[in-house]
């Protein structure tokens, strides 16, 4: 029990901080696979020597996948907490891999899908490490490279800060959402008991769980807090710099580390866009393809507006595309959906040719899918509530939330990271068609 309440406290600071409320974050966690097959991260020494993928030595071009290439499927954590209806239908379009601490979770989480028709053969669970953070694996989760002779590598950055915070400066004081926002302790940790050291070792399992070859990084670089064209070209606000700061790395030397290891030759920090709050870049906007980015626009009387509005026309519209061009900047308009918090239309995952599109039970949720099926013509968009009482089995921690599981610093792009498919990003990478 005193676990429980040490997780809990730690998952409970975690929130979102904007322009004038903070609202509590929730758990998630699942995605797609083939036969329901239990694949576990603990292995002995030996057995992990054996069964790690061969590493060459020899120095290869190579790249950061964007978000919309070939996917096999999507990961979450169990205990869920997404809508189960989102669960169910990335196993129809796709594979679901489950990731669980322990193989009781997995149990739990195959007699729900059970429950719920869920063909478990679409299923595949993986035993993960999983502590407070668990939830959120797009900030923890492996980032997907390819080589130029098409070579897939999980990279797995350091993820020992868990949600750092900040105010609007680049050089703002940094916090933790775990220590409440007050400064980094030097043990990086927050409360006591909390740590995410599990979830900093959840990469590597992965990895191994997938038979994919493992790239540990010597620097931060929160998933949520990352965008790719997939052509060399990454956008983060400029916390992710900070983070860096705090670890000890200068600002030129994350930038070299991030050239040198993860191919993305420029790297744009763009200004942070909340008053106080973790500034993840995946609430503001999305890269949509190589040439189009979506941009949240909130009303023109909220908080945020002029500074968003800003930050569009003085370091988006000047970016160019890999073809020398400039980037087509498409909007979303979002709305209030309690106080000033504002819903993340641009929080979405494109899967394949899905678009799962979070909705908050406001009269804009069907102007946002309309702008979302407009941008994405080839693409079926669909759009998931997170209504906590209509949910047959949630994480405790949700029990932190209101109504809605989702808010507007964490919805549904937070939660989920594709697996992308080995074979396809090779054949591309060789110059085959996908």
């Amino acid at each position: 029990m005193e676990k429980l309440i040490r997780i809990v406290r730690g998952i409970s600071a975690r929130v979102r901080f904007g322009a004038r409320a903070a609202l509590p974050l929730a758990l998630v966690v699942v995605a797609c696979s083939g036969p329901p097959a239990l694949r576990p991260a603990a292995e002995t020494p030996a057995a992990q020597r054996a069964s790690a993928p061969q590493r060459s030595s020899a120095p290869r071009a190579h790249r950061l996948v964007a978000e919309w290439e070939p996917a096999l499927g999507a990961m979450l954590a169990w205990p869920l907490s997404v809508p189960h209806d989102l669960v169910i239908k990335i196993a129809k379009d796709a594979r679901l891999y489950t990731l669980c601490a322990d193989r009781a979770g997995c149990d739990e989480a195959k007699s729900w899908y059970e429950r719920w028709g869920i063909d478990l053969a679409r299923v595949e669970f993986l035993v993960v490490p999983q502590s407070s953070d668990a939830s959120w694996i797009r900030d923890y989760g492996p980032h997907t490279l390819v080589d130029d002779a098409g070579r897939v590598e999980l990279a797995d950055a350091r993820y020992d800060l868990g949600s750092p915070t900040s105010g609007l400066p680049c050089d703002a004081p940094l916090g933790t959402v775990q220590n409440g926002g007050q400064p980094v302790s030097a043990a990086h940790a927050g409360p006591a008991g909390y740590s995410v050291a599990a979830e900093d070792a959840a990469p590597a399992a992965i990895a191994r769980a997938l038979g994919l070859a493992h790239r540990p990084l010597g620097f931060a670089l929160t998933g949520g807090n990352l965008a790719t064209d997939g052509h060399g070209l990454a956008l983060s606000t400029c916390i992710q710099a900070n983070e860096n700061r705090a670890m000890g790395l200068a600002d030129d030397q994350f930038r070299t580390l991030v050239r040198e290891q993860l191919g993305v030759a420029r790297y744009v920090l763009v200004s942070n866009y909340e008053s106080t709050g973790i500034q993840h870049i995946d609430c503001l906007l999305k890269i949509l393809d190589s040439k189009r980015i979506l941009v949240a626009r909130p009303p023109v009387d909220h908080p945020a507006s002029a500074l968003i509005e800003r930050i569009v026309t003085q370091e988006l519209m000047p970016l160019t595309t890999f073809e020398g061009k400039p980037f087509e900047i498409l909007r979303i308009d979002t709305a209030r959906f309690r106080g000033d918090e504002l819903a993340a239309y641009a929080n979405a995952l494109i899967l394949n040719d899905r678009v799962y599109v979070p909705l908050f039970g406001i009269a804009e949720d069907q102007r946002a899918l309309a702008t979302w099926r407009a941008a994405m013509p080839g693409s079926k968009v669909e759009g998931f509530p997170f209504v906590l009482a209509d949910e047959p089995i949630l994480a405790p921690s949700t029990k932190m939330y209101r109504d809605i599981g989702w808010n507007g610093g964490d919805a549904l792009h937070c939660r989920v990271r594709a697996v992308f498919d080995p074979a396809r990003l090779a054949r591309a990478a060789k110059g085959a068609p996908r």
